[in-house]
C-alpha cells in the first residue's frame, strides 16, 4: 500500500506538471515547483487529544489558469511524522536475537488540490489560497535485529490505516532571490473530518516484538507553518 500510494502521488504530480508545462509553452505561462519543510501545530480540541508537534516535508506543482491570470491551480503532497516509540527486542517469532529494536511509527500523508490568488508580479509576491483534499494516517511496526549466527532480520507490519477529508485556507509570500527562483513562506489552517488513529501515549512495546495500544477518535485540526523554495520555468 505504501509503494502504491507513492506511485499514485508521483503519477498525479507528473501529470499535472506536464499539463501545466504544455499550457506554458503555448501561452507564455509559468509552471511553479515548490518544496519545503513544515510543522503542523495541533489546534482546537485536537491539541488536547494529541501530544506532540508533527514535522515533515511538502511539495506542490502549480500554474496560472490562463495567460495573465492571477488565479493559479495546483496539486500538493505533504508528509508529517506524527510520532514514534521504540524499544529493544530480544525475541522474534520465538528465536533469540543478540540485538534488536522494535519501533512503532505513525505518519500523515496529505494529498491536496488548491486554488491560489496571486495578483502581484514584483519582487515580493503575496498570495492567498483555498485547499481541499484528504489525509491518510498510517502506523507501521518495524523490527530490526541480528541472530546469534550473525544473520540480520528486518520486518515491517502495518498496524493501522485510516483517512480523513480535509479543507482549509492559507496565505503566504514569495520573495524573488534570482531569476525564476523564489523563497517562499506560508501559513495554512487545515480542518479534517473525524477519523481514528493510534494513541501514542497508550503504546506498550514488549521485548518479544509485540505492540499493545489503543486507538482514539479525533477531528484533526492544524496550523501549518512552511518555508521553502519555488522554481518557475
Amino acid at each position: 500500500m505504501k509503494t502504491r500510494a507513492f506511485f499514485q502521488t508521483l503519477v498525479m504530480a507528473v501529470s499535472v506538471l506536464f499539463a501545466q508545462h504544455a499550457i506554458a509553452q503555448r501561452g507564455g505561462l509559468q509552471t511553479a515547483l515548490s518544496g519545503g519543510a513544515q510543522t503542523a501545530i495541533p489546534t482546537g480540541d485536537f491539541a488536547n487529544q494529541f501530544d506532540g508537534t508533527p514535522v515533515g516535508l511538502a511539495a506542490t506543482v502549480s500554474g496560472p489558469t490562463f495567460r495573465g491570470s492571477p488565479v493559479h491551480m495546483g496539486f500538493g503532497f505533504a508528509w508529517n511524522r506524527m510520532g514514534s516509540e521504540s524499544e529493544s527486542v530480544f525475541l522474534n517469532n520465538g528465536e533469540a536475537l543478540t540485538s534488536g529494536n522494535v519501533e512503532l511509527v505513525t505518519n500523515r500523508y496529505n494529498y491536496s488540490t488548491f486554488m491560489r490568488l496571486a495578483p502581484f508580479r514584483g519582487r515580493i509576491q503575496p498570495f492567498a489560497e483555498g485547499v481541499a483534499g484528504w489525509s491518510n494516517y498510517v502506523t507501521r511496526k518495524d523490527i530490526t535485529g541480528r541472530y546469534a549466527n550473525g544473520e540480520t532480520m528486518e520486518s515491517t507490519e502495518r498496524m493501522h490505516n485510516n483517512m480523513a477529508w480535509m479543507y482549509g485556507w492559507g496565505a503566504g509570500v514569495q520573495f524573488r532571490v534570482a531569476p525564476h527562483i523564489f523563497l517562499e513562506g506560508k501559513f495554512q489552517r487545515m480542518y479534517e473530518s473525524r477519523t481514528t488513529m493510534i494513541d501514542h501515549q497508550s503504546i506498550m512495546l514488549q521485548n518479544d516484538g509485540t505492540a499493545n495500544f489503543s486507538t482514539m477518535e479525533a477531528r484533526p485540526e492544524f496550523a501549518v507553518v512552511q518555508v521553502g523554495l519555488t522554481i518557475r520555468f
